[in-house]
């Protein structure tokens, strides 16, 4: 994995992002070998800035000094828009964006770095941005962390995809990632360095927290073993289930009793309710949400909210929700039920957490199961799960004590959309329901059901759903 670091550093060797509006731009720090650090740069900003250059044109400027005020690197070009004549043109919505990128190298010290961009002929126009910057020093074993849209190999097809290359991979960064739901995912890049680390091993996790600390994720990336060769840590973060909001990625290595942070800051956008089947609460509900979550006890978030895996509807999510720590989840089901929470059918005036806590209770008090000396969670029971995602069934045929020697058995019809038929089979005879049919296709029958459910279950199956 490859690494580079933010470093548009207001305080001097902090790496931070520089942002306005309209117009980005974040620096990011690795190692060239010896005591060189290279610096790769990305500019973004909106096109409506630059209107009105001479031949659609604007002029990008960078300048570096040293801690003597000396001029240690300039560089000025000029690029070209589409005009508003032109089919590609900027369109008024201000969803176009221009990237521009540009790369030095510096010794050990401080640096000052001036960007400046205006609309070609305006010079009046242009608009400035500057920015403290320190080196990278013998004993930081790691670069800067770079958050990026993607990263991957590079393919000299494809080189324009990327914003910085670095050691045969492409990082598609931005000064400021913004994720968009419909694709919920974070990609990340930094290096490490062997002569810092001495020879130690450990591991690399990441942690996702709010601006204000709160850890709301955190994964392992990868384990980091005794090396003498530089490498880099790339990847990419599923955010499936992240509430939307402003968040930071760390990225901590841990080697023994020390460990080195690297931080960026990323936004998750909110779902587009209007191509979407979400549920938004009232502005009331909300303050209700998060009133009821925090005043709940650990334990009581764990009894009651455990089961929200069962509702949640896809993989990435419920390993989202079960990754999460307490105040993490809290976050999370503050965000579940005023946003993505499903629609309950029959309509009725119950919230989707007013059903589901309802839900918990009924399971609870029917379906909690024990077998020998295990005890099972009722959400976990078969049963239970059932009817967490389902509700009350229409029907329910309930055989304890069939004839013969039949196992006891429930059989659970809804007739209503999507209209599933279940069958449940105490084989033990210890009151150990397990789910044998079903017309549900996400919770298929299992093999020779027929011999297993025994005769008496299978054809009163047949008589109450008319052979279907």
């Amino acid at each position: 994995m490859l690494e580079a670091v933010v470093i548009l550093a207001l305080a001097i060797g902090e790496p931070v992002s520089a942002q306005a509006p309209g117009f980005d731009a974040a620096l990011y720090r690795t190692k060239a070998g010896g005591n060189v650090t290279l610096v790769d740069g990305v500019l973004e900003f909106d096109p409506r800035i630059v209107d009105g250059g001479v031949d659609c044109a604007y002029n990008v400027g960078v300048t570096v000094t040293d801690s003597t005020d000396t001029e240690i690197y300039r560089d000025r070009w000029r690029s070209v828009l589409a005009c508003e004549s032109d089919e590609a043109a900027p369109t008024s919505e201000g969803n176009v964006v221009v990237v521009e990128t540009f790369q030095f190298a510096v010794v050990p010290g401080r640096y000052s770095l001036e960007v400046s961009l205006e609309p070609a002929g305006m010079p009046g126009m242009a608009q400035l941005r500057a920015f403290e910057l320190t080196s990278l020093g013998e004993h930081d074993a790691t670069s800067d962390l770079i958050l990026a849209r993607e990263v991957g190999r590079v393919d000299s097809t494809e080189a324009r995809r990327w914003t910085i290359q670095r050691r045969g991979l492409g990082i598609a960064a931005d000064p400021y990632v913004v994720v968009d739901p419909s694709t919920p995912r974070l990609s990340y890049y930094m290096e490490l360095y062997s002569e810092a680390l001495a020879g130690q091993s450990g591991r690399v996790e990441g942690v996702i927290r709010r601006p204000g600390g709160d850890e709301v994720v955190r994964m392992k990336l990868d384990d980091l073993e005794t090396t003498a060769e530089n490498r880099p840590i790339a990847g990419t973060i599923p955010l499936q289930g992240l509430p939307p909001g402003d968040y930071l990625l760390e990225v901590q290595l841990a080697l023994g009793n020390r460990s080195v942070t690297r931080s960026q800051p990323f936004q998750m956008l909110p779902v587009d309710q209007s191509e979407s089947t979400v549920v938004e609460l009232a502005p009331t509900r909300a303050d209700h949400l998060e009133t009821y979550f925090w005043s709940l006890t650990d334990e009581e978030l764990t009894e009651l909210f455990d089961p929200i895996v069962v509702w949640l509807t896809t993989g990435n999510e419920r390993k989202m929700f079960e990754s999460l720590n307490s105040n993490g989840r809290r976050n999370f089901l503050v965000a579940y039920f005023r946003y993505r929470a499903p629609l309950q059918l029959g309509g009725g005036d119950e919230s989707p957490l007013d059903v589901y806590l309802s839900r918990v209770r009924v399971i609870n008090q029917r379906f909690g199961e024990k077998v020998g000396r295990t005890d099972f969670s009722a959400w976990r029971t078969e049963r239970g799960r059932v009817y967490m995602m389902r509700g009350e069934p229409d029907r329910r045929v309930d055989r304890r004590a069939p004839a013969g020697n039949s196992p006891p058995f429930e059989i659970w019809m809804y007739y209503y959309s999507p209209g599933y038929t279940y069958l449940f089979v105490d084989e033990t005879g210890f009151d150990d329901y397990r789910l044998l049919f079903s017309s549900d296709p996400s919770n298929p029958s299992v093999f020779d059901w027929e011999r297993r459910a025994g005769e008496v279950a299978v054809t009163e199956l047949f008589n109450v759903t008319g052979g279907r």
